[in-house]
């Protein structure tokens, strides 16, 4: 297969080039010792016409708190929630994998304080070990939430430091693996990456890495300036960032990543997106994750926006409105989902257009090769040929958010087929190419219309 490559609304490039498809992947995934990728959804609600909305848009994952009073009562005794239990086990019976995060303070344990001290952290882990123990499906612990940004507790308790999130966490893990010894155990879960404070470097200096069997962190970026909102700069930013921290540690380059929140509001606000941004940055925020071969899954948050008469920021992140509707995001997810259950190997290409157009190689489990592609600036547009040295008489061409799929015939030329597709910031997939194949981006020198 070759790939050319030009855009119609910039002045003249003059490069030509051709690079072999084996040499310009820049990663790749060993399928066969790995898990299935998680595709789910963040939010305390399992309830089960949330996880039923959820298993039809493709969700395969679900990422429920499981709050420590909630578990604990007053005068100490313990057990699950009759109601949660049924919710989780009626999830998992749809489907989901659960992700379960032991969280957050407790009243008699501090007054809902960080759990700190000895004596209060010695509680939290008796909740995690009756909680671990009593729920034995559950493959997946998450220890806290967003410790780094201070959610959970009360305002005047502020941010939670690193050294006393580690010091829970090392207490935590054996205790959970104790139990479950095949149990994942999430640690970090950090709003970012702890970026504007050093909070995960110190965490890691402090020994983080001892006691997790995965670093779990949401890379937000929708409050970051100029183009730090575009998934390419900003989740793919922190990522790279969190990456290089984690390379300094020794073992480090070989743990696991779990993207346990992400997500754009659509809220009136300086940090607010529109509905279509939001379904665009969700959709190539989940490709560019699944190209990455350190991330095993990803959780968008949320499912449904929440009281909306107000413009508060954390009311807008769902997918569907509050009155039950789908915002854009909802198909492009469904749209995205559908295409990953579909897929072995998900490779993002370096091109000669990095910083403008983005192309991801999908390996099918037919055997067969599609192609991702989109650029990051809505102000572009390009036209890409995709030429296979096979004679491919019918490709489908699918506008991510779509859901559907549009047979494109091929053109015949003397050494194989090829298809020419317009295409802008929403991701395009093209489907229906031989794995016979090679990648070749041509600069046609044209200049942009008037």
């Amino acid at each position: 297969m070759n790939f050319k490559l030009f855009q119609t609304t910039k002045p003249l490039r003059c490069f030509v080039g051709l690079i072999f498809l084996g040499l310009v992947a820049c990663e790749r995934r060993d399928v066969a010792s790995e898990p299935e990728f998680l595709l789910g959804i963040a939010g305390a609600d399992i309830s089960p016409g949330a996880t039923r909305q959820g298993r039809l848009m493709g969700s395969n994952a679900v990422r429920p708190d499981l709050h420590w009073p909630a578990v604990e009562a007053s005068d100490g005794s313990m057990g699950i929630p009759a109601v949660w239990r049924s919710d989780l086990d009626q999830a998992i019976g749809l489907g989901l994998t659960p992700a379960v995060i032991l969280c957050y303070g407790h009243p008699q344990h501090g007054g809902f304080a960080y759990p700190v001290t000895e004596a209060d952290q010695a509680a939290f882990v008796r909740y995690a070990e009756f909680s671990v123990r009593a729920l034995p499906q559950v493959p997946i612990w998450e220890v806290w939430n967003e410790w780094n940004l201070g959610i959970g507790v009360p305002s005047e308790f502020g941010k939670g430091q690193p050294d006393d999130y580690v010091r829970l966490l090392a207490k935590t893990y054996p205790a959970i693996k104790a139990i479950h010894p095949d149990a994942i155990v999430l640690g970090g879960s950090m709003a970012g990456i702890g970026r504007t404070d050093d909070w995960t470097k110190s965490a890691l200096a402090a020994g983080m890495l001892d006691h997790l069997d995965a670093v779990s962190y949401h890379p937000y970026c929708y409050w970051m300036d100029y183009e730090g909102p575009l998934p390419e700069i900003g989740v793919m930013g922190l990522t790279r960032e969190l990456e290089d921290l984690l390379a300094a540690v020794p073992g480090g380059n070989e743990v696991p990543l779990y993207v346990s929140e992400i997500g754009w509001p659509t809220h009136d606000g300086g940090d607010g997106v529109t509905l279509e941004e939001q379904a665009k940055y969700l959709a190539r925020a989940i490709l560019l994750l699944r190209a990455n071969p350190r991330v095993r899954g990803v959780w968008v948050y949320n499912q449904r926006d929440g009281d909306t008469s107000s413009n508060d920021r954390e009311m807008h992140f769902g997918m569907i409105f509050s009155g039950g509707a789908p915002k854009p995001s909802y198909f492009a997810f469904a749209d995205v989902a559908r295409w990953l259950r579909r897929t072995t190997r998900v490779e993002r290409m370096a091109n000669d257009w990095d910083g403008d157009v983005e192309t991801l190689r999908l390996t099918l489990r037919d055997g067969s090769v599609a192609w991702a592609i989109w650029c990051l600036r809505p102000s572009e547009q390009w036209n890409v040929v995709i030429r296979d040295q096979r004679r491919v008489r019918t490709v489908r061409v699918e506008p991510v958010g779509s859901g559907r799929a549009v047979g494109v015939p091929t053109q015949s030329v003397d050494d194989g087929s090829e298809v020419q597709v317009h295409f802008g910031d929403t991701p395009v997939i093209i489907s229906g190419f031989t794995t016979d194949s090679r990648l070749e981006l041509v600069d046609l020198d044209m200049m942009a219309p008037e």
